[in-house]
């Protein structure tokens, strides 16, 4: 087996799409991720996984990669490995490939970052990530980078909330410690109060927000925060939060965006800072997503299974 690095051409990467005749489905949804990655100046090429071919000269690795290089039209310098034995006794290569659990972003801002609690911590920089683009079709991942860019800015907020978070079965939900934590930001002591009294459940009289949003999130039919919309979720605990800082009793439920605008206002200069970090991410990409999928309707290359 030999390795080298090569420029990766887009038009390379179709000559060798033609090898690609014994792989697993092509996922449509992966290459149009890749490519935005790649298109938009994300994609890093010092890493071991590149292309793999058998020494029939089949394509065994890298289907995903080799199809975005395609559609974002960049060249790239990846590693590639060639005559690769394709049986070795009785284990065949394709057999040991992709076989490991992925990492997730959590196992990576603990290896890579050293970051404590580190599940919890990209569950809720993913989430502050949604509620900074509320009402917006934002991205379903959060890379690693951003997660770890927005803890930087919220690291207090987010420390503290993980902290006083207790795992009562229907309450705790990533969504929920986001809101603590973004609401943190500009009123530590009143957001630090709401939660602390949401996990203690206790003494909360009627009209109080606390309460309102306890009984909201587990309902009287046994509702659980997971089942809840995240959308719906957002603003029905920045509308308590909203109303328990200013004082404001809740009688009643209502799902609304006065508590969401109120706090996204106050976080504007961070949104500014995370958009300027992501060279405004969050709409580049979508863009760059839309028109990925037009050229594949237009194109319809060979290497895709569906247009």
């Amino acid at each position: 087996m030999e390795y080298k690095k090569v420029n990766i051409t887009p038009k390379l990467a179709e000559e060798w799409l033609k090898r690609n005749t014994c792989n697993r489905p092509l996922s449509t949804a992966k290459v149009i991720d890749y490519a935005v990655e790649m298109a938009e100046g994300r994609w890093g090429e010092e890493s071991h996984q590149g292309i793999s071919f058998a020494e029939d000269g089949s394509l065994v690795d890298g289907q995903h990669r080799l199809a975005a290089i395609a559609l974002a039209e960049v060249t790239l310098c990846l590693w590639v490995a060639t005559n690769q034995p394709i049986r070795q006794r009785e284990i065949y290569t394709r057999d040991v490939i992709d076989r490991g659990p992925a990492r997730t972003p959590g196992d990576v801002l603990s290896l890579e970052r050293h970051i404590q609690n580190s599940k919890d911590v990209s569950a809720i920089t993913h989430q502050i990530f949604r509620i900074l683009h509320i009402g917006q079709t934002g991205p379903n991942k959060v890379s690693v980078p951003v997660q770890a860019y927005i803890y930087d800015i919220y690291k207090r907020e987010i420390d503290t909330v993980i902290g006083l978070a207790k795992g009562i079965k229907g309450l705790r939900n990533g969504q929920i410690l986001a809101c603590f934590a973004f609401a943190a930001k500009d009123h530590f002591d009143e957001a630090i109060i709401f939660e602390e009294a949401f996990w203690d459940g206790a003494n909360l009289g009627s009209g109080s927000p606390i309460l309102a949003f306890r009984d909201f999130v587990m309902g009287s039919r046994g509702v659980r925060a997971s089942t809840i919309h995240p959308q719906v979720l957002f603003r029905a605990c920045l509308y308590c939060l909203y109303c328990h800082i200013k004082g404001k009793p809740v009688s009643r439920m209502t799902i609304n965006n006065l508590g969401a605008n109120y706090f996204l206002k106050k976080q504007a200069d961070n949104l500014a800072r995370i958009q300027n970090y992501l060279g405004s991410r969050g709409e580049v990409s979508r863009a760059t997503k839309v028109e990925l999928r037009k050229k594949i309707a237009e194109r319809r290359p060979a290497w895709c299974p569906r247009a």
